[in-house]
C-alpha cells in the first residue's frame, strides 16, 4: 500500500499516513495515537522501516465508529 498525503487521504484516496498525518485526519494528537498504540486499542497500524503508518481503510472505520 502506497504512502501518500493527508490532502489524498481527505480526497477518498486509499493508502498509508504516517502517525502525524493519521492523527491530523483524526483530529487527535500524534501522542494520543502512540497512546492508543501502547494500550492496543484505535486503528490498526503497520510498521514500515521502523516508523509506524496507518491505512486510510483503518482510520475511517475509526470515525465511523465514533
Amino acid at each position: 500500500m502506497p504512502k501518500i498525503t493527508l490532502s489524498a487521504a481527505s480526497g477518498g484516496e486509499l493508502g498509508r499516513l504516517t502517525r502525524q498525518e493519521a492523527a491530523s485526519y483524526l483530529g487527535v494528537s500524534a501522542s494520543t495515537m502512540a497512546d492508543w498504540h501502547r494500550k492496543g486499542v484505535g486503528p490498526a497500524s503497520i510498521k514500515v522501516g521502523g516508523r509506524r503508518f496507518y491505512r486510510v481503510e483503518a482510520l475511517n472505520a475509526v470515525i465511523i465508529n465514533k
